[in-house]
C-alpha cells in the first residue's frame, strides 16, 4: 500500500503544479519595473480576499469591507482568510493566498484518494477512482475551429483550474470529505461545522447530502445536522441586516449561469451518465457511505434541474462541491463490473485529453487578457508606497486613490478606501461622484464636504496631479514621496 501511496502524492503534487499553469505564465511575463501579486480568477474578488487575510495578520477574527468610507461592524464571518493571516504572519499577503491554493489543491485530492480507499478494497480501484476524479472533466466541443469545454462560463469548472480555484471553496470541499469519512462519530460534526462556515455552498450540499441518506435509512444525524446549519443560519442574520451581505443578497439571483441539466450532464462527461446507471447497484449495498455518496453526486442534479428556478440563489453554488468526486466514484462500480474496462478508460481519457488543451489555450488567452490590466502588474513603486502606509497613521484611515488602486490598498495596507470593490463600496455612484469632485478642486464648499463626510485622512497622487498646499479650508501636507507615488495628509486649518 505504501507504494500506492506514493503514486498517489506524486500524481497529486504534479497536477496541482499543472494547474497553476496560467499562474506561472503570468510570473514569467512581469515586466522590470513591475511585481506580479498572484492574481487569481476576478481582480477585486481575489483582493478582497487579500484584505480579509490582512486583517487576520491583524488579530482581527472579526472582519469588515475596507473598500468604502464608512466603518460597519466587524462580524464574525469568512473566518478563514483571517484565520490564514493570523498564523502567517511576516509572509507576504499574495503568497499566503497562493500557498493556500496548492495546500488545499493538495489536501481535497488526498482526502478524495483516502475516501476512494474506503469505498473500495482493491489498490487497483482506488487508484481507478482518483484518476477518474482527475480525468473526469467537462465534454469537449470544436466552435468557430477552437475548442471549447462544457461550463467554459465559470472557472471553477476548467479542467485544470479547479484543482487550485479558490481556496476556501478547497478547504470547504475537504473539510466535506472529511465529515463523510468520518460519519457517524463525534469528529465528523466539526468537519460539517467547518465546511458550512468555510463555504456556505458546500455547506448546503452536505445539508442535502445528509437528508438524502436520512431519507434512506430512517436515521437522523441531529448534531452533523445541526452543525453544518447553524453557519447557515448565521449567514442568513447578516445578509438581512448587514452590509455588504445586504448587497450580496441583493445581486445573488442576478449572478446567473447557461446552466440547465443537459448542460450539467455534458460538464459531467461520460462519467456522468455511467455514475447514474450505478446508483440502483449502490443504493442495494446499503453501506452508510455509499448512501452519502449517492447524496452528494445527486445534490447539483437536483438543485440545477429543480431547486434553482423556485431559489434565490446563483445557480453555480450547485456546483461548488466538487461534483466530480462523487461522480468518478459511482462510475468505477459499474466500469468495475465490465471486462473491457481499459476500453472505457481509453474512451475517458479522448473525452478529456481535448478538455485540458482547450483549458491551456484559454489560460494563455487570459494571460494576454490580464497582461493589459494594471491591477494585474502594479509597479515596484506603487507597491512601495502601499506598503508604506502600514507604518504610517492608524489603521482604517481613509486614503482616497483611483479606483484600480482603491481596489490594491486594502489588500496590501491596514488602510480602507472611499471607493473599491463594486459589491462593497457602500453608495458607490455617490462615492464615484464624491472622489471626481475632491480630485477636481474646483468647488471648494463641495471639497470641504467630502472630505469631511468622508474623514478623508489621506489622498494619493501620482506626478501628474500637484496639490495645492491649501484648499476649502483644509492642508495638504506631502509626507510620502517616491518617483510614481506621492500621499498628502489632509488636515483642517484651524
Amino acid at each position: 500500500m505504501k507504494h500506492v501511496w506514493f503514486l498517489v502524492v506524486c500524481v497529486s503534487l504534479l497536477i496541482v503544479t499543472l494547474s497553476l499553469h496560467e499562474t506561472w505564465l503570468l510570473s514569467l511575463r512581469t515586466p522590470l519595473h513591475a511585481i506580479y501579486p498572484f492574481i487569481h480568477g476576478y481582480t477585486p474578488d481575489y483582493y478582497y480576499y487579500l484584505s480579509l487575510i490582512e486583517q487576520g495578520r491583524e488579530g482581527n477574527f472579526f472582519v469588515t469591507t475596507r473598500f468604502t468610507s464608512e466603518q460597519f461592524p466587524r462580524l464574525f464571518v469568512q473566518t478563514f482568510y483571517p484565520v490564514l493571516g493570523f498564523f502567517t504572519p511576516g509572509v507576504w499577503t499574495p503568497t499566503v493566498y497562493l500557498g493556500a491554493r496548492i495546500v488545499f489543491g493538495f489536501l481535497l485530492l488526498i482526502f478524495g484518494f483516502m475516501l476512494a480507499t474506503k469505498l473500495f478494497q482493491k489498490s487497483s480501484l482506488q487508484l481507478f477512482a482518483f484518476t477518474l476524479m482527475i480525468i473526469g472533466v467537462p465534454l469537449w466541443f470544436i466552435q468557430d475551429g477552437n475548442i471549447w469545454t462544457a461550463g467554459n462560463f465559470w472557472r471553477g469548472l476548467e479542467p485544470l483550474g479547479r484543482i487550485t480555484f479558490l481556496p476556501h471553496h478547497l478547504a470547504a470541499n475537504t473539510f466535506f470529505i472529511g465529515a463523510i469519512l468520518l460519519f457517524p462519530l463525534w469528529p465528523s460534526v466539526f468537519f460539517a461545522f467547518l465546511t458550512s462556515w468555510t463555504n456556505p455552498a458546500s455547506g448546503l450540499a452536505l445539508l442535502f447530502t445528509l437528508t438524502f441518506y436520512s431519507t434512506l435509512r430512517r436515521k437522523f444525524p441531529l448534531l452533523i445536522f445541526v452543525a453544518a446549519g447553524i453557519p447557515l443560519l448565521i449567514f442568513s442574520w447578516y445578509q438581512n441586516n448587514f452590509f455588504p451581505w445586504t448587497e450580496y443578497k441583493r445581486i445573488e439571483p442576478l449572478w446567473r449561469y447557461p446552466l440547465d441539466l443537459f448542460t450539467y450532464f455534458k460538464i459531467m462527461n461520460i462519467g456522468g451518465v455511467i455514475a447514474l446507471i450505478s446508483v440502483p447497484w449502490v443504493l442495494k449495498k446499503r453501506s452508510i457511505m455509499w448512501d452519502l455518496i449517492v447524496g452528494w453526486f445527486f445534490w447539483p442534479i437536483v438543485g440545477i434541474g429543480f431547486l434553482q428556478y423556485f431559489i434565490p440563489m446563483s445557480n453555480s453554488r450547485y456546483i461548488q462541491a466538487a461534483y466530480y468526486i462523487p461522480t468518478a466514484f459511482l462510475a468505477v462500480v459499474w466500469l468495475s463490473r465490465k471486462k473491457s474496462i481499459f476500453f472505457w478508460l481509453i474512451l475517458l481519457a479522448a473525452t478529456s485529453i481535448p478538455s485540458f488543451y482547450a483549458n491551456i489555450k484559454f489560460n494563455e488567452s487570459m494571460v494576454s487578457e490580464s497582461s493589459q490590466k494594471l491591477a494585474t502588474y502594479p509597479t515596484k513603486d506603487l507597491v512601495t508606497s502601499i506598503d508604506w502606509l502600514n507604518s504610517y497613521g492608524n489603521p482604517d484611515d481613509l486614503v482616497v486613490a483611483p479606483e484600480w488602486i482603491s481596489s490594491i490598498i486594502p489588500a496590501l495596507s491596514n488602510k480602507r478606501v472611499m471607493l473599491g470593490h463594486p459589491t462593497l463600496t457602500y453608495q458607490r455612484d455617490k462615492k464615484q461622484i464624491d472622489m471626481n469632485a475632491l480630485y477636481a478642486f474646483g468647488d471648494e464648499k463641495e471639497v470641504a464636504r467630502v472630505i469631511s463626510d468622508h474623514h478623508v485622512s489621506l489622498i494619493w497622487t501620482d506626478w501628474t496631479l500637484k496639490m495645492p498646499e491649501t484648499f476649502a479650508g483644509f492642508k495638504f501636507t506631502p509626507v510620502f514621496t517616491n518617483a510614481q507615488v506621492t500621499y498628502y495628509q489632509v488636515t483642517k486649518i484651524p
